[in-house]
């Protein structure tokens, strides 16, 4: 009896033992899951502070990103409005050395006229001096003449009439070559006058060139002196233009890093950003972790039109190669944008230049981005492939509504490989 009573003692506090073991061992399991929420919570609100507080600093970089592109376009345009006046001022100074030099070859021509025509003038004055001379000793001739035998007396002193008329016809020669003596006498005189005139106004028009000359040639110093002026201005805007496009390069950067950082990049290892497709795509896998990606098999974003491309291209305002990470659409206004695949809604915000902005996370660290979106979804929301995102907006001035980009581990990836064919 006694033993029956100590197996029975026993057994009684071996289940008490193995009860209590029990809920010891339940208290601890539920410890632990305790723990284990606690840290998927943490985590969760640690991820929700990470992408806000990336989402505060792609604000600000976007922010400063759009400061550095107006101060780069005003200081490109002042750039180029000074290289434009001075490409004009050098096309005047240019028309006026041409000026110039026509006005040097008038001012040579005039001159040669001057020396030709003094040259006429002291010919003609030589001759009035022989004239004079000749005229002089014929005047004294005929008064001696006339004194000693009037003209009359001597043509009556004839021995006969044929005497007569020969000595006549000698007295007529000698008036008429007198008379012409003075016509000639006359016209050198007109012809003194005319050269003086003439002169005169050659005098006259050499002063007025030489004036003009030198007016044009002051005006050339001028042009000269703005064009050094010119040249100076625009050497110093280039250098801020420089300084300007290389601020905006770093403000790009630092933008283009932030959105690596949210899109799950690694910065260090992405600097890169012109990464080639894997050789795997000629399989139509882009990634053998993330089959959903295949080339032709991506759902397009929205019902439009492409009209600038992922790449790089030149800069319409800058002439300049840059890289675009994503592409442009051109779309009706309040067109659907849907979910390129399934995913979860993680970024949801106004970024200066995009808009609105909706960036969705899939698989194996794969990103999309939608821009310019009028949004109807929150951040934490899941959706499925083909589920609207938001509406598109108003076009830009360039026609632009909607911008799309696709990344993995950060790095951008060219959409139109994967979209699906029309």
């Amino acid at each position: 009896m006694a033993k029956v009573v100590f197996l029975s003692i026993l057994l009684f506090s071996t289940n008490v033992l193995s009860q209590e073991e029990l809920g010891k061992d339940a208290e601890k399991t539920r410890e632990v899951a305790n723990i284990d929420a606690d840290n998927v919570g943490a985590s969760e609100v640690d991820n929700a502070k990470k992408i806000k507080d990336i989402g505060r600093s792609l604000r600000i970089l976007r922010a400063k990103l759009v400061n550095a592109e107006n101060e780069a376009k005003i200081s490109n345009d002042a750039f180029n409005e000074g290289n434009k006046a001075l490409i004009a001022l050098d096309t005047e100074i240019k028309t006026l050395d041409k000026s110039i030099v026509s006005e040097n070859l008038e001012l040579s021509k005039i001159e040669k006229r001057i020396s030709n025509l003094s040259f006429q003038m002291d010919d003609v004055k030589a001759q009035i001096h022989d004239k004079k001379l000749a005229l002089r000793q014929r005047i004294i001739g005929m008064y001696k003449t006339r004194r000693g035998l009037p003209a009359l007396s001597f043509i009556m002193a004839s021995e006969n009439v044929h005497s007569i008329y020969r000595r006549a016809s000698y007295i007529q020669r000698l008036l008429e070559k007198d008379g012409n003596q003075l016509v000639e006498f006359e016209n050198l005189i007109e012809t003194l006058k005319s050269g003086i005139s003439e002169m005169s106004r050659l005098r006259h028009e050499e002063e007025g060139s030489k004036v003009l000359l030198q007016t044009k040639k002051e005006e050339l110093t001028k042009k000269k002196i703005e064009e050094a002026k010119r040249v100076r201005d625009l050497k110093v805007l280039l250098e801020k233009r420089e300084v300007t496009l290389t601020s905006l390069k770093k403000q790009e950067e630092d933008f283009e890093n932030t959105i690596r950082e949210l899109t799950g990049g690694n910065i260090e290892e992405s600097s890169n950003i012109n990464i080639p497709i894997p050789s795997v795509i000629e399989s139509g896998i882009t990634n053998p972790e993330n089959s959903a990606l295949k080339v032709g098999g991506l759902l397009l974003p929205v019902s439009g039109s492409i009209i600038q491309h992922f790449g790089k291209h030149k800069h319409e305002d800058f002439k300049e190669m840059v890289q675009t990470k994503g592409v442009e659409f051109t779309c009706p206004i309040s067109s659907d944008i849907k979910a390129v695949l399934p995913g979860k809604v993680v970024f949801n915000s106004e970024l200066a230049s995009y808009g609105n902005v909706v960036i969705l996370e899939h698989d194996n660290r794969l990103f999309s981005l939608y821009g310019r979106i009028i949004s109807s979804v929150s951040i934490g929301q899941e959706v499925t492939a083909g589920n609207t995102l938001g509406k598109s907006s108003a076009p830009d001035e360039k026609g632009r509504n909607f911008y799309f980009e696709l990344r993995k581990s950060g790095s951008p990836l060219d959409p139109e490989k994967y979209f699906a064919k029309k």
